[in-house]
């Protein structure tokens, strides 16, 4: 679960 919330969040920073 760790490593999809930081993909999520990496993803997202990405994005913005």
């Amino acid at each position: 679960m760790c490593r999809f919330v930081a993909r999520i969040a990496s993803n997202a920073s990405s994005i913005a």
